[in-house]
């Protein structure tokens, strides 16, 4: 469907004269080629026309941008376009306000006819899409004499995570007046925190952090101006500066901060528990100047003195800093949000309610990254596998944990994709989550200098998945091989210690999923069992005992993805009925454990697994497959590795 000249003669008008179904121009600066001049009546009829439901489903942010550029546009007595109009064309944008933000961005890439569009739709100006649109043209260096067409006092009152995009982008053109309207706009609301006048000294004035050797510029506040946008952020600029130089405590934390890149770029691990005692000392009783330091700790630390903004950070956090961290871990820099799940990881914090977050706990690693000494044997807590470190123990499970949480919320969403696909999509997405995983270690083993370095990484290997209705495999003393393979995954582990490897092993998967009382209707709630077909269970069990059921489901006794060994399966199935094909969901509950229990204390443990060589080939290998193949799953190679202590303090990525 089609505006046309018979049904919307309009709108089809107007568009023919502009020259072309949409604006046309070259990369992202759009222009509107006029054939002829076009009427105001013409514009008010084709607004009219898109008032109509099927009319404005065929809208795009093109077609509203171009429109409000004739809104917007002066009339011949020089005069802005009629309220009428405006209050039009504002209708319709509401009607179709899910393109809020891409008819900001168009409207903020529209060339010389900018202003135009920025007149005639002062509510988009005004919303927080348009805030983002901004840092997004920003961020793209597409964004120059804003100044020029959009009114800065207009703006709406920014979010913090605005204002942290905007002062990460006070270095490009017009970033820093933006930044400066943006922070004067929330001290207005909320008055200028310490949040606020710490990171406009370390983003906007950082020689404020040296105070005596700062003199104010020159601001001309009373718009003598060749625009008044310029006046207005020199205002803004005026009152930042004022607020900036009335809180020296808060001029000493950035000081601090900033020697982090300065003084203690080359500076000793020793001089850590001194950095921190300072800085809890500057922050004190100061809730608020606290958080917002452990922000820029965990923000400014790079490199080297990372471990200094880290170590400190986990010294100033208190119990109270649930909220804190929970934000962090959402920050638009994507390094301080992992940098901020570290020391939640540290600090063994599980977010819920009615948790209290305890004082830091030194445990493994943690306490040979955050300790002077780094003797290994004696300081180190033993952990609850091979590994030999409950802290990477901990983050391994906690990485697992939150993908299978995540996964179990969203499964009435997606549970009629099949086991198959579910299975590939968590595998997929827990593969991203360890190539992270495994940088966290790297920054472990490089803060500790002589500790071991811990890799864990999966590869995948697809099989022909015809395969699982094929023969099996035959153990000695059996008659023969099973009658099918059964599995619809094979995990195989491949450890690795000091370079040297502890042999390869594979374990069976069987993926089950819940399925709902009305396929068509989910939330009539779940059947009340997990329907198994009798021969996989017993071809599972005949060729290991490291076979297993994964139960795909809505979450069961707080498990997201329950497993089961495949005899225990056997067993609970058989005794719940004579055919054995049918396991109750809350049996499943009962006796299982949590992947990400299983999968860190018996996987990777090495508790679980096969070392049976057919089996780990048969595992590897089918006819045409195709390996490090992320679509089509068949094999899930995990590759976990321990080396040996490095000497001389520096490791290698």
């Amino acid at each position: 469907m089609r505006w046309d000249d018979k049904k919307t003669p309009a709108l089809w008008g107007l568009f023919y004269q502009l020259g072309s179904g949409v604006p046309r121009g070259k990369g992202r600066r759009i222009t509107v080629f006029e054939k002829e001049p076009i009427s105001t009546g013409l514009v008010h009829d084709a607004i009219d026309e898109l008032r109509a439901e099927e009319n404005v489903r065929l809208a795009t942010a093109d077609h509203l941008a171009a429109i409000a550029a004739l809104v917007g546009r002066p009339s011949d007595k020089g005069d802005a376009a009629t309220p009428g109009l405006m209050s039009g064309l504002q209708d319709v944008v509401d009607q179709r306000w899910d393109l809020a933000r891409e008819l900001a961005a168009v409207s903020l890439a529209y060339g010389q006819r900018r202003r135009q569009v920025m007149l005639a739709l002062p509510r988009l100006v005004a919303s927080p899409e348009m805030l983002d649109a901004i840092c997004d043209a920003l961020e793209n260096d597409d964004l120059t004499y804003l100044g020029h067409d959009l009114d800065y006092g207009s703006l709406s009152v920014p979010t913090r995570d605005q204002i942290r995009r905007l002062l990460s982008l006070a270095h490009k053109e017009t970033g820093g007046d933006l930044a400066a309207v943006a922070m004067r706009s929330m001290s207005h609301l909320q008055g200028w925190s310490s949040w606020l006048k710490l990171f406009g000294i370390l983003f906007i004035h950082p020689e404020l952090a040296e105070p005596r050797r700062a003199i104010k510029p020159h601001y001309d506040i009373d718009g003598h101006h060749w625009h008044r946008q310029q006046a207005v952020s020199q205002k803004a600029m005026s009152e930042l500066w004022d607020a900036l130089t009335s809180d020296p405590r808060v001029q000493d934390v950035a000081r601090m901060v900033q020697d982090l890149d300065g003084v203690l770029r080359n500076a000793p691990p020793d001089l850590r528990t001194v950095y921190s005692n300072d800085m809890l000392s500057l922050t004190g009783n100061d809730s608020d100047l606290r958080k917002a330091a452990i922000e820029a700790l965990l923000w400014f630390g790079r490199g080297r003195t990372g471990d200094f903004a880290l170590y400190t950070a986990m010294e100033i956090v208190r119990s109270d800093d649930v909220a804190l961290m929970q934000e962090l871990t959402n920050h638009p820099d994507r390094e301080t949000q992992y940098r901020a799940k570290q020391v939640a990881l540290a600090n063994d914090q599980e977010f819920g309610e009615g948790r209290a977050w305890p004082r830091p706990k030194r445990i493994g690693v943690a306490d040979r990254l955050y300790s002077l000494t780094l003797a290994q044997d004696d300081r180190a807590q033993n952990g609850r596998t091979w590994l030999g470190d409950s802290l990477l123990e901990s983050m391994i499970e906690r990485t697992v944990l939150d993908l299978e949480t995540q996964v179990a919320n969203e499964y009435p969403l997606h549970h009629g994709v099949g086991e198959e696909k579910l299975m590939e999509r968590f595998f997929t997405m827990l593969s991203d989550r360890f190539e992270a995983l495994d940088l966290a270690f790297l920054d472990t083993a490089r803060a500790l200098g002589s500790g071991r370095r811990t890799s864990v990484r999966m590869q995948y290997r697809s099989i022909d998945k015809s395969e699982e209705g094929k023969a099996g495999i035959a153990r000695p003393g059996q008659e023969g091989p099973s009658k099918t393979f059964a599995a619809d995954l094979c995990l195989i582990i491949d450890p690795y210690v000091n370079g040297r490897p502890l042999g390869r092993r594979a374990t069976l998967v069987q993926a089950k999923r819940l399925y709902p009382r009305d396929r068509a209707d989910a939330s009539k709630g779940w059947n009340h069992s997990y329907q198994l077909d009798t021969q996989q269970t017993t071809d599972l069990v005949r060729q290991t005992s490291s076979s297993i059921f994964l139960f795909q489901g809505p979450g069961l006794a707080g498990r997201g993805l329950p497993v089961l060994p495949a005899q225990l399966v056997s067993d609970l199935a058989n005794n719940q009925s004579a055919t054995g094909n049918v396991l109750a969901a809350d049996a499943v509950g009962t006796a299982s454990r949590s992947f990400a229990d299983w999968f860190t204390y018996d996987l990777l443990a090495l508790r679980v697994g096969d070392p049976y060589g057919p089996l780990v080939a048969k595992a590897e290998k089918s006819s045409g497959s195709m390996p490090y193949d992320l679509f089509r799953y068949g094999a899930v190679e995990v590759q976990v590795m321990v080396d040996e202590p490095i000497k001389g303090g520096d490791i290698e990525s």
